[in-house]
């Protein structure tokens, strides 16, 4: 399964074969390679903003962290929210997301971590890609 199917979700090979599909008609063959590059460095780079260790963080541990984090700093400008809008934990095929909208719901909301909210990190990564490939609108 490809790591961007995972993140978002989604059933292979379906995915894979629709994005090799975009890469192909954008000319783009390894935009999909470029993006996961640099959405594993900021998501370890968030990690350690945290102070956790991003090589034994466990998603329990990322959600209580940005929950906490969160608490203190609810102001979407912030600079953290700001740069982490893709940030993410992806264990097993399980996620938490570091998006700002996402880690407000679950604060404002009181989610516990088996209901946590995901939505607004897949649909700005949908955008994300869609916008590689020549999408935008």
């Amino acid at each position: 399964m490809s790591f961007l199917a995972e993140l978002l979700g989604e059933k292979e090979p379906k995915f894979s074969v629709d994005l090799e599909y975009l890469a192909k008609k954008s000319l783009k063959p390894k935009a999909d390679l470029e993006l996961v590059s640099t959405l594993r460095k900021r998501s370890r780079l968030m990690l350690k903003q945290l102070g956790l260790d991003p090589h034994d963080t466990t998603l329990q541990e990322l959600f209580a962290a940005l929950n906490g984090f969160y608490a203190i700093n609810p102001n979407s400008s912030d600079q953290f929210w700001v740069e982490n809008q893709l940030g993410f934990l992806l264990v097993g095929r399980e996620l938490v997301s570091g998006n700002y909208f996402d880690v407000r719901d679950n604060f404002e909301k009181k989610l516990p971590f088996e209901h946590r909210s995901i939505v607004y990190f897949r649909r700005l990564l949908y955008k994300k890609i869609n916008d590689l490939y020549g999408g935008k609108s």
